[in-house]
């Protein structure tokens, strides 16, 4: 079901109906890749 709407909010309609009628519009997850950070973080340092 979550890529079938991301793939219509991506159209160009899509995106005309999902501002027009306000459901939320999908943003892109984020994937994994090579320039990330990774290991522990300290939040809010």
């Amino acid at each position: 079901m979550a890529d079938r709407y991301l793939s219509f909010t991506g159209t160009a309609p899509g995106r005309f109906l999902t501002r027009r009628l306000g459901p939320p519009q999908s943003a892109e997850p984020v994937r994994w890749s090579p320039e990330l950070p990774t290991g522990r973080r300290a939040l809010g340092a």
